[in-house]
């Protein structure tokens, strides 16, 4: 089964050996007790009433009549999906003759290809679904032959039955398979044969770009990792050699934050790798637009390991040349780490401070590139700042799951940002106002578990979650210089507080860690659902919720918690107090911190994928994951789907104005049409601009129909950034809000006696905005309000005139040909 591309809905009507084990089995057993009959009288096959005898020729009977009914079956669902395959053949080339009636350019076939590419493949597949049932057969077949020498010879039969079926027939796919490449071929003016390469390659052509993706990503992580390691042994070749030789404290501080920074890329990368191995909805939990999701994880983590690379050589020179300047004795002309001798040479070029703006440069280049490739989408970094600005302002709305998630992220890198202003401040920036950015995240949870809490009117869990970032706070003293100088002196006590409190803040957090926000032993808050279902729990009393993860990787991020939680006990040891003083140490301790955090947003995000824990989400379950790549192939699809309705209304266009307006007026049409694709707006950015559009056509022209009900659905069906959906509702203000509410109220259209009217509800309010009008086979359409009247006979030159030659002094007016002659759109911005 392995060997064959089968698609997995097809597996159930397959056949499948496994079933047929136990009859041949059976068989097999008569078999030996009828050989244990002839050894003791060779004359009993000669007897007719050999109930042994008898019983294999009936098995062996019945056996076959199985298999004919497993061929019936193959054979019907051959048949069903053979009939689908061939008429969606005969549709997409039917689609590919319009196109080449109305000389579509080849840059706008994407979505042809793909239809025969997608018709080749489910080709392909029923051809494989068909090989793989024959080969089951001849199998079983042998298997069958094998028990015994008096059963029936159910080979022949299957070579017999394969002669009166269709379904092992290879001229059926080469037909659809000429078909397709001879339609492809013409269209895109290639020769056959390499139209048939191109549409049968493309699984080919996916696989390499996945690989190529894959094998950029590896080649950077390794290179990262030769310079990481050339980076360590220098560290090393410094304590044994130069152990007088310092960074300055600005150097110091510069390579440590880079490193974390780098570090938080390439880890981000990797923790959506593990979103997606462990089928984690992170798009859904975190409520990430769609468009917004450019890259796979592959592409996340070469974007990082570029970064590593570049703060890894750039700290690395940077090292070399101060150890260079402030060594007495210089570095020797041979450093032992790859390219040692060429390293020393290039570091001679800047002074060593200069280095490390390299990687403080890159990270800006990387965010404008991908707004300048993103322009007009959103991007990941329109995506980041607002969850920023609503993360640090939790009281202009609901405090959501991204707003505190990625709080906890910035909170373990918090002593990064203290470097960040000591930087900027030259390091002469009092450390009483370091502690201050340090505590700007621990004081934005607090505030967020206090918002929750007074919401939901429950001090679990969010009470009691404000109160562990308050201790937070307070433990963090510990860091000033006159709390840490104060041991052995008169105000030792005041030390000693602090550390108890950084004792109670320790236990607190992993409490907190395990139990609540991670739902393991106990459960916390989001295990009182499973509580008493022990049959949703995962792993018995140590996971008693659902669970995507294996249980090595829960103990696994369990231990390093644990691990991660408790080294800062680690100074209070005189033994290695020396050691801890380093700067090397402190970087090692930032890098686990994050490195705990990045292991705990995957068990975070799978206990809020299984419970929803706290409630953040509105929906009773949260939705199975997308893989990243099915998501792109979905992607591809709505392309593509949008591609084939213009392609039909195209062609529709054609059929009614070929006859009486001949080449030029189509020709005309279809660049009014295209240019009208390209100039409709993706995004409102002001009220004045909604589009509403009148539906649900009047074929009578003696119907009155009231249109104003439909116009707030007219915008979903326009995508013009939805604004009915929740998601984007606290994008706008509520007053914004209120004025499309209002809008829908203010205006009543109507169909009466050959015209449309527009006529005012509420005469306080006057409706404004861009109005869609649509008609059927009205000679005159009018547009009618008190202040605007426009009047259109039949198709004319004049209708395209504002589309193909726009005027900005006819801004109240614009006209769109969209369905055909007596099917014309008029747009008018009512004043």
């Amino acid at each position: 089964m392995l060997s064959y591309d089968i698609n997995s809905e097809w597996r159930p009507y397959c056949i499948k050996i496994e079933r047929c084990i136990d009859q041949c089995k059976q068989l097999d057993d008569l078999d030996e007790i009828l050989l244990e009959q002839l050894k003791k009288d060779k004359n009993i096959l000669n007897n007719s009433n050999n109930s042994i005898l008898k019983k294999i020729q009936d098995k062996s009977t019945g056996f076959i009549q199985e298999m004919q009914k497993d061929v019936y079956m193959v054979e019907n669902f051959f048949l069903t999906q053979l009939k689908k395959i061939q008429k969606e053949r005969d549709e997409v080339i039917e689609l590919a003759k319009r196109a080449i009636n109305i000389k579509l350019p080849k840059s706008k076939c994407f979505a042809i290809k793909q239809k025969m590419q997608e018709c080749m493949r489910k080709a392909v597949m029923l051809q494989n679904y068909t090989a793989y049932n024959h080969e089951q057969l001849t199998k079983i077949a042998k298997l069958h032959n094998s028990t015994s020498n008096y059963v029936l010879n159910a080979t022949q039969w299957v070579e017999d039955m394969m002669l009166k079926t269709d379904f092992d027939d290879g001229t059926q796919y080469s037909e659809i398979f000429d078909s397709i490449s001879s339609s492809y071929a013409e269209l895109m003016n290639i020769g056959q044969k390499k139209a048939f390469q191109l549409l049968k390659n493309q699984e080919t052509a996916k696989t390499d770009d996945k690989n190529r993706v894959a094998n950029i990503s590896s080649m950077l992580a390794v290179a990262s990792a030769i310079f990481l390691a050339n980076f360590i042994n220098l560290i090393a070749y410094w304590f044994d050699y130069f152990p007088k030789a310092k960074l300055t404290k600005i150097q110091e501080m510069a390579v440590r934050v880079h490193f974390i920074i780098a570090t938080i890329m390439v880890g981000f990368g990797y923790v959506m790798y593990f979103f997606n191995k462990f089928q984690l909805n992170y798009i859904f939990v975190l409520q990430i637009p769609g468009s917004v999701i450019q890259y796979g994880h592959r592409n996340v983590i070469k974007i990082g390991a570029i970064q590593m690379l570049v703060v890894t050589a750039s700290s690395t020179l940077c090292l070399i040349n101060q150890l260079n300047k402030t060594s007495k004795t210089g570095l020797p002309a041979t450093i032992p780490i790859v390219f040692g001798q060429f390293a020393l040479k290039v570091s001679q070029i800047m002074k060593p401070t200069y280095w490390m703006l390299f990687p403080t440069l890159t990270l800006p280049l990387f965010t404008i590139v991908n707004m300048v490739r993103f322009r007009g989408k959103r991007s990941v970094f329109t995506y980041a700042m607002i969850t920023l600005f609503r993360m640090f302002t939790p009281w202009r709305q609901r405090v959501e799951f991204p707003h505190f998630y990625f709080c906890n992220l910035l909170n373990s890198a918090k002593d990064s940002f203290k470097e960040i202003i000591a930087i900027i401040g030259c390091n002469r920036v009092p450390d009483y106002i370091l502690i201050l950015f340090v505590n700007i995240f621990n004081l934005t949870r607090g505030v967020q578990s206090f918002l929750r809490w007074r919401d939901s009117k429950q001090f679990y869990n969010q009470g009691w979650n404000m109160i562990k970032y308050l201790i937070s706070i307070v433990s963090s003293m510990l860091s000033l210089e006159k709390v840490k100088n104060s041991k052995g002196s008169s105000d030792e006590t005041l030390y000693w507080v602090f550390t108890g409190v950084k004792a109670v803040e320790c236990v607190y957090k992993l409490y907190w860690d395990i139990f609540e926000d991670w739902g393991l032993l106990y459960g916390g808050s989001s295990g009182k659902k499973f509580r008493t279902d022990k049959s949703k729990w995962q792993y018995g009393w140590y996971v008693r919720r659902p669970c995507n993860m294996p249980l090595l990787a829960v103990v696994a991020a369990h231990l390093v918690d644990y691990t991660a939680r408790v080294i800062w006990i680690v100074p209070y040891f005189e033994d290695v107090k020396k050691q801890t003083d380093s700067y090397w140490y402190k970087c090692l301790v930032t890098e686990i911190e994050i490195f705990r955090r990045l292991v705990w947003m995957l068990i975070r995000m799978d206990n809020q994928q299984s419970t929803n824990a706290e409630g953040y989400a509105t929906v009773d379950k949260i939705p199975d994951t997308v893989q990243e790549y099915e998501r792109e192939e979905a992607q591809k699809k709505v392309k593509s789907n949008e591609e084939t309705n213009i392609l039909n209304s195209m062609s529709e266009l054609q059929n009614i104005f070929n006859d009486t307006h001949g080449k030029e007026k189509v020709d005309q049409l279809c660049n009014a049409y295209k240019k009208l694709q390209e100039t409709l707006p993706s995004k409102i950015t002001n009220f004045s601009e909604v589009m509403i559009t009148a539906r649900g056509l009047v074929k009578d022209r003696k119907q009155s129909v009231d249109f104003s009900a439909s116009t707030l659905n007219a915008v979903k069906e326009l995508d013009l950034d939805d604004y009915t959906s929740k998601k984007t509702q606290n994008l706008l203000s509520q007053e914004k809000i209120n004025q499309i509410a209002a809008f829908q109220k203010s205006a009543k259209m109507q169909f009466k006696d050959g015209k449309i009217q527009l006529k005012s509800i509420n005469k306080e309010q006057k409706p404004q905005g861009n109005i869609l009008l649509k008609s059927s086979n009205i000679p005159n359409l009018r547009l009618k309000t008190n202040s605007t009247k426009l009047q259109s006979n039949r198709f004319d030159q004049s209708l395209l005139d504002p589309l193909l030659n726009p005027k900005p002094q006819q801004q109240y007016i614009k006209a769109y040909v969209l369905d055909g002659l007596d099917d014309v759109e008029i747009g008018a911005t009512l004043k």
